[in-house]
């Protein structure tokens, strides 16, 4: 299931990505959230803008990742997990 790419978002999201119900990606009208291919991102989780979430990214419900946050290829983040800004891994 595919997001619904508000006019105003620049989202990319890689191939073979899931995306479940009630997901928030991006916050701002001009900053970029770009998703790598084969990612999980389950529901209730928000993801802030200009965030790179690499290839075979998955992450629990409820999750948080805030701005300005790159997160590397085959990356795991539990369930309720907040990231602050400014993160790489």
């Amino acid at each position: 299931m595919s997001p619904k790419k508000p006019d105003y978002l620049n989202l990319i999201i890689g191939k073979d990505s899931i995306i479940q119900d009630d997901v928030i990606l991006g916050n701002s009208s001009k900053d970029q959230v770009i998703v790598g291919d084969n990612a999980l991102i389950r529901s209730g989780t928000i993801i802030y803008s200009k965030v790179k979430i690499c290839n075979g990214f998955k992450i629990g419900h409820r999750a948080l990742i805030r701005m300005s946050s790159e997160i590397g290829d085959n990356v795991r983040i539990g369930t309720n997990v907040v990231l602050d800004g400014n993160c790489t891994g």
